[in-house]
């Protein structure tokens, strides 16, 4: 019995990305509407979660509404930055990286 429970719990976990993604950039158009912003300004740190905010903000708001500025760690190594640089053509215009 169980194990019954564990599996209909593990079906209840799955998530549809694309589901998720267009909540998350429903969510980003909504507050930045409702705070009474013109745009979005995010570090990128050469890490996965920065990269996907900044996608996701692209994707919401347009490349000209988001500003990222490369932010990695003192430590971070020199991949990172070069990362962020591959990054920041993709999503919008690279001349707005500080």
């Amino acid at each position: 019995m169980s194990e019954i429970i564990l599996e209909k719990l593990k079906d209840e976990m799955k998530i549809n990305p694309e589901k998720v993604a267009l909540s998350l950039e429903n969510f980003i158009r909504e507050y930045t509407k409702k705070l009474e912003r013109e745009g979005v300004i995010l570090g990128l740190s050469g890490g996965i979660d920065s990269a996907v905010i900044a996608a996701l903000c692209v994707r919401a708001l347009g490349p000209k509404k988001t500003l990222a500025l490369i932010m990695p760690e003192k430590d971070s190594k020199k991949r990172t930055h070069k990362g962020c640089l591959k990054l920041c053509p993709r999503t919008g215009d690279s001349s707005k990286i500080s």
